[in-house]
């Protein structure tokens, strides 16, 4: 990925599927997503009027939960990205 613009965050959604400790994989279930997600990527944040940044509480690296219909779905070299807003941002884990 290249630059976001404003306040928008790129994440990495964890994987739905749960895997045992004997290595079975139990595909995930839509009713119960978790919504958890890595952000990648940041961008400056929302320009404010005397032309600065207003900068973003949000860091590369955090653990995050998001809003459940937040965001768009974004694809590059085969890895899928979930493109939200930082207000869509509930928490950190």
């Amino acid at each position: 990925m290249k630059q976001l613009f404003g306040n928008r965050v790129a994440l990495r959604v964890e994987n739905e599927d749960e895997t045992t400790e004997s290595g079975i994989v139990i595909p995930g279930q839509k009713d119960k997503k978790k919504y958890i997600g890595e952000v990648v990527m940041i961008g400056k944040g929302l320009r404010l009027q005397n032309g600065e940044f207003s900068g973003m509480d949000i860091q590369p690296g955090m653990r995050v939960v998001y809003e459940p219909y937040a965001g768009k779905t974004f694809y590059e070299n085969d890895i899928e990205y979930l493109i939200v807003k930082e207000p869509d941002i509930v928490m950190q884990v």
